[in-house]
């Protein structure tokens, strides 16, 4: 990479947008799934799989990516990726039965999520060495919008057009940045070759395993909730309907002020005992929402409340696997990721089958559950430094 290349403004703008985008497309159904319910004539349960099906093309998608396309060339692999999610997106719309829309959002959640960790390895190399963390948290602005504005959007825009309107935008958005890319974005770095015996002796490593757990057991809690918020406060509260919108705004707003305080106590009492203190404070959060789930005013402050201290509980995650591997596992690191997707989709997929069998009430004892677990696996260890 000679000197010259490097990332400009506008190059780092069409980053942010697709970033955008690709987070509208994971967390799309989650503000509607209410009213995919009646456009695609499935129970509310089977509909919850369109995300978790997105979740498991992401989770399994990318560390296999990294094993099988080390040393290759980042710029030409993220327009391949980013092509392909076009391609199947577009199937997604015009999909004619319900498996082949779950099929289709496996496949845009394996290329997404590739995509997205090309983008970030993208990003750093163009980067001088003092803007990459800077330019990397712009990145991730583009994901806290999608919540804070796109998803409660979209709900007002399907209440116009269908949800295949608002897929068409995303393919259009991601169209003109693939044309940028083609023409305007300079080579990056070569992925570093994946060393599968350094990798498989970090994995063996207690530390390691102890994070990884944790991502996973998390984000089953996390998921399970999250997935099914939306048909949950309609459920509890009919009348509410009409202020979904703004309750998912309030939300998307909810998660980025998580991520705020999450970086602060991280520098201020390590991210060990802060991911001990979240995961506590989501036991008592998630119990409280199921215990006062007739009461509208201390469900929306317990859901705020839960939602800050969801993306509180990913911070200091992400913080601990780079930590734990010394930033020098880039696979480890992956695996982090794929947890945390595969914990959702582990997760929706519970919580179909709690619905099914119970009541949409229930769904959220499934945080309390797993945040236990993770809170009993780190309080064990808590003698072990990270």
């Amino acid at each position: 990479m000679t000197k010259n290349k490097k990332i400009n403004l506008t190059t780092m703008v069409v980053f942010i947008f697709m970033n955008f985008v690709l987070s509208m497309s994971s967390t799309l159904f989650n503000g509607i799934l209410d009213k995919m319910v009646v456009d695609l004539n499935v129970s509310l349960s089977k509909v919850g799989y369109l995300t978790s099906f997105y979740a498991f093309g992401a989770g399994i998608g990318v560390p296999i990516f990294l094993i099988i396309f080390n040393k290759k060339e980042t710029s030409l692999l993220l327009k391949t990726m980013l092509a392909l999610n076009i391609i199947v997106t577009l199937f997604s719309i015009i999909a004619p039965t319900f498996e082949l829309l779950l099929i289709a959002r496996f496949f845009m959640g394996l290329t997404g999520n590739c995509y997205s960790v090309l983008a970030t390895l993208m990003i750093a190399s163009l980067s001088p060495k003092e803007r990459v963390g800077k330019n990397i948290s712009l990145l991730i602005a583009g994901a806290a919008a999608a919540l804070m504005v796109g998803v409660p959007l979209t709900r007002e825009l399907v209440a116009l057009y269908s949800w295949k309107f608002v897929f068409l935008g995303l393919i259009f958005i991601m169209l003109l940045s693939l044309i940028y890319f083609v023409f305007f974005l300079p080579k990056g770095a070569h992925q570093k070759e994946v060393n599968l015996k350094f990798e498989l002796k970090l994995l063996k490593e207690k530390k390691v395993l102890l994070v990884l757990i944790s991502s996973i057991m998390t984000f089953i809690g996390y998921g399970a909730f999250y997935t099914y918020l939306t048909p949950y406060i309609i459920h509890q509260f009919s009348y509410f309907e009409g202020y979904t919108s703004i309750f998912l705004m309030i939300i998307g707003l909810s998660s980025f002020i998580g991520n705020l305080i999450g970086v602060f106590f991280c520098d201020q009492f390590g991210c060990y005992k802060s991911l001990i203190g979240g995961t506590f404070l989501q036991i008592f959060l998630s119990f409280i929402i199921f215990i006062t789930n007739t009461s509208f005013v201390i469900q929306l402050i317990m859901i705020c409340l839960w939602m800050v201290n969801g993306w509180f509980i990913g911070l200091q995650i992400n913080t601990a696997i780079t930590i734990v591997t010394q930033n020098k596992s880039s696979l480890m690191i992956s695996l982090n990721s794929s947890g945390i997707q595969l914990g959702q989709a582990i997760g929706t997929s519970i919580a179909a089958m709690i619905i099914t069998k119970t009541n949409i009430s229930f769904v959220v004892l499934l945080s309390t559950l797993t945040s236990f677990v993770v809170f009993t696996v780190l309080k064990t260890n808590q003698k072990m430094k990270i």
